[in-house]
């Protein structure tokens, strides 16, 4: 448990820079909304390219480079920490890549389905971690999370692509 709560909270904190986005979004989307809707999907490809390169630089070199000192700053007790905080840290780059979605989700007044994006994610997470934490321990929790981040971004996503009609190789272009 020591070691997936350390793993769990170092790759918390990679991607706190690139969360940090998402608060000062909300005013401006819901205004674009008001105000600007042509404009929103100008607006949602550039929030989708810049939380994916914040996210990119954090995985390519805050994680591995943070991952190599865990063993040197905590000790050869927590070296297994190494390996799922890289893995950890895939689910948080999805999660953190995922937030500024929910601030589109939001700007088009669509609190019942992030809700609805929420729970499926909280369903998957609980329901594979009681399936796999007795099984495979703290890699169970990993791929718990992982698949609860993974089912609320392509949730998020595919609604904001319908919303704004745009093309799936847009998207991925951006991401």
């Amino acid at each position: 448990v020591g070691v997936f709560a350390l793993a769990f909270g170092l790759s918390n904190h990679i991607f706190a820079p690139a969360e940090a986005m998402v608060g000062p979004l909300i005013p401006a989307v819901s205004g674009l909304h008001e105000v600007d809707r042509g404009s929103l999907t100008a607006a949602f490809q550039r929030v989708l390219r810049a939380s994916s390169v914040g996210v990119a630089l954090a995985c390519a070199g805050g994680l591995p480079a943070l991952a190599m000192l865990v063993p040197v700053l905590y000790g050869s007790d927590f070296a297994a920490a190494a390996p799922l905080l890289l893995a950890l840290g895939a689910a948080g780059a999805i999660l953190t890549t995922g937030g500024p979605l929910s601030v589109f989700t939001m700007g088009r007044l669509s609190g019942t389905y992030l809700m609805i994006a929420n729970t499926a994610a909280l369903v998957t997470d609980v329901g594979l971690a009681l399936l796999l934490i007795p099984v495979w321990g703290a890699w169970g929790a990993v791929i718990a999370i992982s698949a609860g981040a993974l089912v609320r971004f392509l949730l998020l996503l595919g609604a904001e692509v319908i919303a704004l009609a745009l093309p799936t190789s847009v998207v991925l272009r951006q991401l």
